[in-house]
């Protein structure tokens, strides 16, 4: 499998395709012709061998009958030979145009991710606090229709938070530890004193729960939505080239309050 620099394989571009697809983003024709191209040597490098000839109706026929699929056979396995050398070049060629194409990408999920969001804030709090994907029976007809809007979002948000993370790796800007939390929220200021531990608290149990894979996603973006008030983030996704800068931030608040053998104890 072809590998750019940064390790990026034609997987991850494979993926990131998937992603954009899925979230309605636009796919530039380059993007499609790369992908084309890769379709087309895949096609090719995995024919299936020629099927082997019924025997002939009269004697005297085998010969040439027989010479004829050994020259298909022969011709077969050639181009498949031929068309696997094209592969690392057709690879090579997706990762480059989804790799130009993820900055667009990007930009057009923030104004996405946005929208999303005001949604989902717009539903949330029009639920009961103790609403779950477990207790919908307990809802009213209404609130069992701001419940199906939350979860909508919810599963937009999730989806553009991952697509985001994925299209840095695409751009070889990995964000570390922190990435995902950076990819959805950003540190606007960081507490000094006493609060800067005290306020890190509910960062750190929101991030918990937002990355549960055990709680439904309605229930998981109310915790870090809570948490976003509560630590005064800034719930907005990372743009173009600033996903990195953002872990950095947490990164720092953590620096600011913990000393180092406690770190992993509390995040």
């Amino acid at each position: 499998m072809y590998a750019a620099a940064g390790l990026v394989t034609s997987r991850t571009a494979g993926r990131c395709l998937r992603q954009a697809r899925e979230l309605g983003l636009t796919i530039p024709k380059a993007v499609t012709d790369a992908e084309a191209f890769a379709a087309e040597v895949e096609q090719v490098a995995t024919a299936p061998a020629p099927v082997r000839p019924s025997p002939p109706a009269l004697p005297g026929e085998l010969a040439s009958l027989v010479a004829d699929h050994v020259d298909a056979v022969r011709a077969h396995a050639q181009s498949r030979h031929v068309a696997a050398t094209y592969r690392s070049d057709a690879e090579g060629a997706l990762i480059d145009a989804v790799r130009a194409a993820a900055e667009g990408w990007i930009t057009a999920m923030v104004t996405m991710y946005a929208d999303h969001l005001a949604a989902f804030e717009k539903a949330s709090p029009r639920l009961p606090q103790d609403a779950t994907a477990e207790r919908l029976d307990r809802l009213t007809p209404t609130q069992f229709k701001h419940w199906q809007t939350a979860d909508r979002a919810a599963f937009k948000l999730d989806a553009i938070v991952h697509a985001r993370r994925d299209f840095d790796r695409m751009l070889n800007q990995p964000a570390g530890r922190f990435g995902d939390l950076a990819a959805a929220a950003t540190v606007t200021a960081i507490p000094e004193g006493v609060r800067c531990r005290e306020v890190w608290q509910w960062v750190s149990y929101g991030a918990k729960q937002w990355r549960s894979a055990t709680l439904d996603r309605v229930t998981r973006w109310r915790a870090l939505s809570e948490a976003a008030v509560r630590a005064d983030l800034t719930l907005s996704l990372a743009e173009r080239g600033r996903l990195h800068h953002r872990a950095m931030g947490y990164q720092t608040w953590l620096d600011t309050m913990l000393t180092p053998n406690l770190r992993n104890v509390l995040t």
